[in-house]
């Protein structure tokens, strides 16, 4: 689950970076906007999955610093 919603978040950001890139065309750069609205998400819960978050099993050591890179705004205060 945090790495979908890392991914979404993630995915959000870049487009809204690429809308950045053609503040001219018009027609581009809200297409771009509007595809980024489609990933904004709920990131109330994410503190709770971080706590259950088993860091033990056996999941690839990049997948869990993209989460944690992507997410770090959102992780508990601990």
């Amino acid at each position: 689950m945090l790495l979908a919603l890392a991914i979404s978040i993630s995915s959000g950001k870049t487009l809204k970076q690429f809308a950045k890139k053609y503040p001219k065309v018009h027609a581009i750069k809200t297409a771009f906007l509007r595809e980024a609205k489609s990933y904004q998400i709920d990131t109330s819960l994410i503190p709770q999955y971080y706590q259950l978050l088993n860091r033990s099993y056996d999941v690839p050591k990049e997948l869990l610093e993209f989460v944690d890179e992507t997410l770090v705004d959102y992780k508990p205060k601990n």
